[in-house]
C-alpha cells in the first residue's frame, strides 16, 4: 500500500503498525491505535520502531494520549486497559488543553522531536 509515514512524511510504500502489540493488538485494533509507517521507519533502520525502544517510546506516548482523548479515559482508565503509564503528569495535564484527535495525523505534524 503507498500512503504517507506517519514518522519521516515520506510518501511510499507504508505499512501498518499496530501501536501495542502482544496480548494487546486486538485491543489495539479496535481502538484504531494504529499507524502507518514506510519500512524503514517501521523495521530496517537502527531507530526504527521495531529496533529503537526510543521511538517505541513516541508512539506508546502517541496511543496513550490519542486512547484518553477518543475514549474519554483518565490515566488509571489506561493503565487498566494497557496494564502502564507512558506519559508523565506535565503530559496527562496538557491532555486537557488539546484539541480532539481525530482520524490519523503525523508526529511531524505535531512537531514532536524524534530520535533521528
Amino acid at each position: 500500500m503507498t500512503g504517507t509515514c506517519f514518522l519521516c512524511g515520506n510518501y511510499e510504500t507504508v505499512e501498518r503498525h499496530h501501536i501495542f502489540q502482544g496480548a494487546l493488538r486486538k485491543k489495539a485494533d479496535r481502538l484504531k491505535l494504529t499507524v502507518y509507517l514506510c519500512p524503514w521507519c517501521h523495521q530496517y533502520d537502527a531507530d526504527s520502531v521495531h529496533r529503537s525502544g526510543e521511538t517505541r517510546m513516541i508512539l506508546h506516548k502517541y496511543g496513550q494520549r490519542k486512547a484518553m482523548i477518543e475514549q474519554g479515559w483518565s490515566k488509571e482508565d489506561f493503565i487498566r486497559e494497557f496494564g502502564r503509564n507512558y506519559l508523565d503528569d506535565r503530559e496527562i495535564a496538557e491532555l486537557y488543553d488539546a484539541p480532539e484527535i481525530s482520524g490519523e495525523f503525523a508526529l511531524i505534524r505535531e512537531e514532536v522531536e524524534l530520535p533521528w
